[in-house]
């Protein structure tokens, strides 16, 4: 059987029972991964037997030449890779701002009873909802990534069951229609709710892109745009023809909770939107997120949130597929399309 890279690295170094919970809990797979957590969470020391120094030093020297290279180019602009803050805080949802990851439970038995659950919840095969080419869309530097998340849905759920790529919609009118023509209650304010995302498509729909093109730059004072002129009575039209109701809208406020509905909806053939907590560590607040660190830029993978980060914002991308690994401790990976 393959051996994980935690219990290697555990009978080079003799990792404490804490430092393998903490190593596991943020889903260190590689130096790389080692690297991210405690260059960008150093914060991870006060989780308790953690020698910080050591570890950030092993890492330095194991990670390879061009992940090193990058790292390095990502540390001297972080400013510039950060999430913008696109997701309100759902009512009754596990996370708000400034919720703090805990500390793991120094409990073997409790950590292969939430795996081992978790495994059963999915299948052991690939699941994959999208066949074409589809290129990714960018948000830039406002906090739209619901109305591209939701988008990304509907450009799915267009061309279901064929072959030809997903026709290109306006994410641009569908955040207007969020901000305009739902219940959102902070109308002049980036961030918003998955919730009043599938109202708009289901009541206003969303026309194509070609019809209110998006444009990534920020407008003071007009968060919807409006200096470009709003939505064309073309644009309105095209909406009202391509309307899609959201099959299911839920709010998990357990952890593990929402792994099986995701995966029901994807075997369906489905696409998902969803909303997650961005994680940083508050005390060094020149540090990267959890999604946006050297690991995510080079291999496309978020870490989990270390322990002792807290939750800066919140985004939302488009669920699109799961591929299974008997390496990650819960049984694989979900694959998202991102902003």
């Amino acid at each position: 059987m393959q051996r994980s890279f935690i219990e290697v690295f555990d009978d080079e170094i003799n990792l404490s029972s804490m430092e393998v919970a903490v190593l596991r809990a943020a889903g260190v797979r590689s130096f790389e991964d080692l690297h991210c957590l405690v260059n960008c969470f150093p914060s991870v020391s006060e989780a308790g037997d953690f020698r910080l120094p050591l570890l950030q030093k092993l890492a330095e020297q194991g990670v390879s030449a061009a992940f090193a290279s990058s790292a390095s180019r990502l540390a001297s602009t972080p400013n510039s890779h950060r999430t913008p803050n696109g997701v309100s805080h759902p009512p009754n949802a596990r996370w708000d701002i400034g919720a703090t990851t805990p500390v793991p439970i120094l409990s073997a038995s409790a950590s292969s009873s939430a795996s081992a659950t978790s495994r059963g919840q999915i299948a052991s095969g690939p699941v994959n909802v999208v066949n074409r080419i589809w290129p990714v869309g960018d948000q830039g530097d406002r906090g739209t990534c619901v109305a591209f998340a939701s988008a990304a849905c509907a450009e799915l759920c267009s061309c279901a069951g064929s072959l030809s790529p997903p026709t290109d919609l306006s994410e641009q009118f569908l955040f207007w229609a969020i901000k305009n023509k739902t219940g959102d209650p902070h109308p002049n304010i980036d961030a918003t709710r998955l919730e009043f995302a599938r109202d708009a498509v289901d009541q206003i729909g969303i026309c194509p892109e070609a019809f209110w093109p998006y444009s990534p730059n920020i407008i003071p004072g007009a968060v919807c745009h409006h200096g470009y002129g709003g939505p064309s009575n073309a644009a309105l039209a095209a909406a009202s023809k391509n309307t899609f109701r959201s099959r299911n809208y839920e709010v998990f406020s357990k952890p593990g909770t929402g792994i099986a509905a995701v995966f029901r909806a994807l075997e369906k053939g489905r696409p998902v939107a969803a909303t997650l907590p961005v994680y940083a560590d508050l005390r060094f607040p020149g540090n990267p997120d959890n999604w946006n660190t050297a690991v995510g830029e080079n291999y496309g993978r978020v870490m989990d949130p270390p322990p002792v980060s807290k939750v800066v914002s919140g985004h939302a991308i488009c669920i699109v597929g799961f591929e299974p690994d008997p390496m990650e401790q819960k049984g694989g990976f979900f694959v998202f399309r991102n902003s």
